[in-house]
């Protein structure tokens, strides 16, 4: 009886340990919102900063982390968006990422200018070109630059450098020439 006991137990202690990894695997443990919320000075060192470029469409609901910090009329969360990868351009592949962003809930409108340091999760069914770098995780990714390395395509699938915060270096660009546009950057 005492040998099924043990035996029971350390099957317990095994599922535990391993739901326990599990659930911590998913959130990053420490968050440092001044890398989330610092810009970059221009398009070189949007390209330098960043460990992994890519085309692609956010995906699934956002999920958030309350950090129990007060901004204006809303309290400072933290968004984990799936963005499920259509191309790398640079960096290690990966068909699905994990984005951080900082934001505000409630949301604010989108012309309130606490979007531009807290920006929030991104317009799902929109395909983006994102400059990414890797949080202290394997799997989470935060926006260079804030919205600095944030570039929708408009239907004709050409970038869109965001008024005032997109480098118009990557304006207007298609995929394969915003490729050509980073290769020539990193050379």
């Amino acid at each position: 009886m005492s040998r099924y006991v043990a035996c029971m137990l350390t099957i317990v202690w095994v599922i535990t340990s391993l739901v326990i990894g599990v659930v911590a695997a998913q959130q990053p443990a420490n968050i440092d919102l001044e890398k989330l919320t610092a810009k970059v000075p221009n398009a070189q060192a949007l390209v330098d900063q960043a460990d992994l470029i890519v085309y692609g469409t956010p995906r699934e609901e956002p999920k958030q982390e309350p950090t129990n910090q007060k901004v204006n009329d809303g309290e400072l969360v933290i968004f984990y968006q799936s963005f499920e990868v259509k191309e790398v351009i640079h960096g290690p592949g990966s068909r699905r990422v994990e984005i951080v962003r900082p934001g505000v809930e409630p949301l604010p409108p989108p012309e309130d200018p606490i979007n531009l340091v807290y920006p929030g999760p991104l317009a799902d069914s929109v395909d983006y070109v994102l400059f990414l770098k890797q949080c202290d995780t394997t799997r989470h990714y935060y926006v260079v630059g804030v919205w600095q390395g944030v570039y929708p395509l408009d239907p004709q699938g050409r970038t869109i450098a965001l008024l005032e915060e997109g480098f118009p270096t990557f304006h207007g660009l298609t995929v394969e020439e915003m490729k050509r546009k980073i290769n020539q950057l990193q050379s």
